[in-house]
This record gives C-alpha cells, structure tokens and sequence, in this order.
C-alpha cells in the first residue's frame, strides 16, 4: 500500500499493473493478522473481473493460470481460508445447489 491508499483501492492498482485488469472489489473476504510477521496483515478481497479484459502481465511476472478452486495445490492458512469464503460466497450469489 502507497502511504494514504486505501486497501481497496490497493488491489485495483496492483492487478492494473500487474495483469493489466481494471477489477471491481466487491468486498473484503478476509483481515487477518499475518502470525510470523509483526505489525503485518493480510487482507483478501471478492473481486469481478470485466468480461473482455485482456491480460498483460508485467515483466515482473512470468505466466499465469486459471485454476479450479477444487484442484488447488497445498497453500498456506490464509489463503486456503480465501479461497473456501469466495467459492461460498460465489456459490451463494448464484444459487449453486439450492433449490
């Protein structure tokens, strides 16, 4: 975050520059205290992507994939916590499995 940035705001700059998307933040997902690292949070956000945008990645990145939520390799607390709160949080607003 650049002094006086707001996290959300945060998100929309770095994946503009990163992978060239200009995202929506819907909500946070997840605040959480980093447990190895003093005076650190990690902040996760649901997020839509536009429908025609074009990823560009930044010379700081090599590839990127989609992955299916399910399929996932191991990942730490945190972000095995995101990733379940966002495929609830998807499966809730489109009424996957309800009646």
């Amino acid at each position: 975050m650049n002094r006086n940035e707001e996290p959300d705001e945060t998100i929309r700059r770095e994946m503009r520059e990163e992978v060239g998307l200009d995202i929506v933040v819907i909500k946070p997902l997840l605040i959480a205290r980093t447990p190895f690292l003093r005076a650190h949070l990690d902040i996760a956000y649901l997020c839509t992507l536009p429908e025609d945008g074009e990823i560009r990645l930044s010379s700081e990145l090599l590839a990127y994939d989609w992955i299916d939520p399910m399929r996932l390799p191991p990942m730490g607390n945190f972000h095995t916590r995101v990733v379940k709160l966002a495929v609830t949080e998807r499966t809730s607003v489109i009424g996957i499995g309800k009646a």
